[in-house]
């Protein structure tokens, strides 16, 4: 018999918004997902890192990468993840939605600031930062970030 396959589904921490009031949302929920309450092999987080009502900074994007490193037994990139609509960038901004490519980063472009290393995704991705895709046996993964228009 073949070892099932468990995927685990997140959205929402609100990082920045919740540290406010000292809780580590992330860091909190991936402990948690490690200490044998539940089996995974791999993540889908469905975004909102950022929970604030203005573009999110570097600090937290930092704070983002910070949780992501209480992660024991499983990769940083056993997480896919992607971009909510709390997550946006100013769409002022020269490269688009430059905070979500610099520190959550499914492409891996990155690494030094995400901690994002490609080569160590369980599944590779094709696609870029907002749209990608993954195949994992016979089931295809479609991630596609919630891109509002830019005066939103």
């Amino acid at each position: 018999m073949s070892k099932p396959f468990n995927l685990w589904v997140f959205s929402d921490v609100h990082v920045g918004t919740d540290l406010r009031h000292g809780i580590e949302s992330l860091a909190n929920v991936l402990r948690d997902s490690e200490s044998g309450i539940w089996e995974w092999d791999i993540a889908l987080d469905l975004g909102d890192m950022s929970g604030g009502q203005h573009i999110p900074d570097d600090t937290e994007g930092g704070e983002i990468v910070r949780q992501f490193q209480t992660l024991k037994h499983h990769p940083r990139e056993a997480i896919y993840s992607l971009c909510g609509n709390h997550d946006r960038g100013s769409p002022r901004e020269p490269v688009q939605n430059s905070w979500w490519r610099k520190w959550l980063d499914p492409e891996g472009h990155n690494t030094a600031l995400s901690g994002v290393n490609p080569a160590r995704r369980p599944y590779p991705i094709n696609g870029t930062w907002e749209r990608y895709s993954f195949r994992v046996g016979n089931l295809l993964f479609l991630m596609m970030s919630d891109i509002n228009e830019p005066t939103q």
